[in-house]
């Protein structure tokens, strides 16, 4: 009996645990089951929207990554960039001068002879050669970069005039030049605006020449500007280039007529391989 019992107790203990089964659910209402299934899907989905809109979020997060990297590197170059112009201002031994009262400070304290380069800068090799023969010849240098309003006539483009100051400078500097009058605005020279004050008026022969007769009130705004820079800077030689051969000879005569002190030196033209003079126009 203890041995038939033995064999068999497995096998009533999955009988009853079968009967237990069927009991249990037999206690588990429909209604239970369907809201278990209903809630399930409701967290199926809301699990899906949240995937969704961490995906979008990752979406969006990568595009301001990269806006904020490209951002940074544009405030990369830009900081490399500035340092590079920081530490060249720092190198320069050109001194800029940008008012009257600067110039006039600086001409105190010059010792020797000062030459003096007039320009409207955009300079070139032309420019360059005339500052390096100021340089040479002088004790001190100085040139101004200036383009002059009233040289020019209203139907010149003034305004279409190549400005490369920093460019300029570099020049200047490397050809030995010791000062730059640099003026930020034309009412550094003309205080009254470029329409009122006193002018240089050259005699009538001289505006019935050559390019003066299509040119009206050229050489007049010449005359007037290079005075003003020979009575600041008190050169003792002052250079220009022989290109502009009729406006040399106004300003011999402007020099002469009004007796400026000091010498006015003319110097050959440069000239490109082709045989063109250079030029700020070229």
């Amino acid at each position: 009996a203890l041995a038939l019992a033995a064999a068999t107790e497995p096998f009533c203990r999955d009988a009853a645990r079968e009967q237990a089964v069927e009991r249990a659910a037999g206690f588990v209402p429909d209604a239970y089951v369907s809201n278990n299934i209903s809630l399930t899907k409701k967290r199926a989905r809301r699990s899906c929207e949240q995937a969704k809109q961490q995906e979008c979020t990752c979406k969006n997060r990568r595009r301001h990554v990269i806006a904020a990297h490209n951002d940074l590197r544009s405030m990369h170059r830009l900081l490399r960039h500035t340092t590079r112009r920081i530490a060249q201002q720092q190198r320069r031994t050109i001194t800029v001068l940008r008012t009257s009262d600067d110039v006039r400070t600086w001409r105190s304290k010059a010792s020797g002879t000062v030459g003096l380069v007039p320009t409207m800068g955009a300079l070139h090799e032309g420019h360059a050669a005339l500052a390096q023969r100021a340089a040479a010849e002088n004790d001190c240098s100085i040139a101004s970069v200036f383009v002059n309003p009233t040289q020019f006539a209203p139907t010149d483009d003034l305004d279409q005039y190549p400005r490369a100051l920093e460019r300029d400078l570099e020049t200047l500097e490397e050809a030995g030049v010791d000062a730059c009058f640099a003026p930020r605005t034309p009412d550094e020279l003309y205080a009254e605006g470029v329409d009122g004050g006193f002018r240089v008026i050259p005699p009538a022969d001289v505006e019935t020449r050559a390019e003066a007769s299509a040119r009206p009130g050229h050489f007049a705004g010449v005359c007037t500007v290079v005075a003003k820079l020979w009575n600041l800077a008190r050169p003792d030689r002052s250079y220009f280039g022989q290109k502009d051969a009729l406006q040399c000879a106004v300003l011999r005569r402007l020099h002469a007529d009004l007796c400026f002190p000091g010498e006015m030196i003319v110097c050959d033209t440069q000239r490109a391989d082709d045989g063109l003079a250079l030029s700020s126009r070229n």
